[in-house]
């Protein structure tokens, strides 16, 4: 279970060195209006770790998202929220799911599928 930045790096660092195809989804909403809201969906490797900043960049030269995570929340999970899975494919099993949520309250997760 992920408890910790530390803990988070090292779960990038599997990933990079396995290669792995990693997914992102970002939920944004806006709390003065409810219906300003958007949801971004990315797949790729994780192509970059930044442990002084705290940056890791997920995706190709063409489509990457440079994710800061210094300041968020970081909550560990199995893929049963409710608003995550209705951006799921129906046969997508998770294997690691990670969710930072920002000051802002920006939703990101990052995850892997078996």
């Amino acid at each position: 279970m992920i408890s910790s930045v530390e803990e988070f790096i090292l779960l990038l660092k599997k990933w990079n060195s396995e290669s792995a195809r990693v997914r992102l989804v970002a939920s944004f909403v806006d709390a003065q209006i409810a219906t300003c809201r958007g949801v971004l969906r990315l797949s790729g490797p994780i192509t970059g770790i930044d442990e002084q900043t705290k940056v890791f960049r997920i995706g190709d030269q063409d489509q990457f998202a440079m994710i800061a995570f210094a300041g968020c929340r970081l909550g560990y999970g199995t893929g049963d929220d409710v608003e995550l899975s209705s951006q799921l494919g129906d046969a997508e099993k998770l294997e690691d799911l990670v969710c930072l949520v920002t000051p802002s309250a920006v939703s990101i997760c990052i995850y892997t599928v078996k």
